[in-house]
């Protein structure tokens, strides 16, 4: 029987490729840029901004929930969604773990992150 060959990688490897997948269209990076921009949103509010169905919005809402990068609020027989602001962060240390690996970059005492062969004043 087969099974998830995901289980087979490590655990940051996968959270890295979660991310991946949902920050992997432009339209799931626009409704995040209109969540922080406006707060919680209806589906019917994202369709008035976006060139899209409320289908296709509905299944990038999907994607970007699974992910833990939203949430989702029932009130009565609708649905809000909002930025998951510890989400958020984890995709941000992700970013930053994975900066450190792929480019042997350090973090100065400030926390800014410094390639090799620069200084922390030009940060590259």
């Amino acid at each position: 029987m087969a099974f998830p060959k995901n289980d087979l990688f490590p655990v940051f490897d996968q959270r890295v490729s979660k991310f991946a997948r949902a920050l992997g269209h432009p339209a799931r990076i626009r409704i995040l840029r209109l969540l922080e921009e406006n707060g919680s949103m209806q589906v019917i509010q994202l369709e008035d901004l976006l060139p899209l169905s409320q289908g296709t919005i509905t299944e990038h809402l999907r994607k970007l929930r699974l992910a833990e990068l939203i949430n989702v609020t029932v009130r009565g027989l609708m649905n809000f969604y909002s930025i998951n602001e510890s989400g958020i962060q984890s995709l941000f240390n992700t970013h930053l773990i994975l900066a450190d690996i792929l480019y042997g970059a350090y973090r100065d005492q400030s926390g800014t992150l410094i390639k090799p062969g620069s200084t922390a004043e030009d940060g590259r």
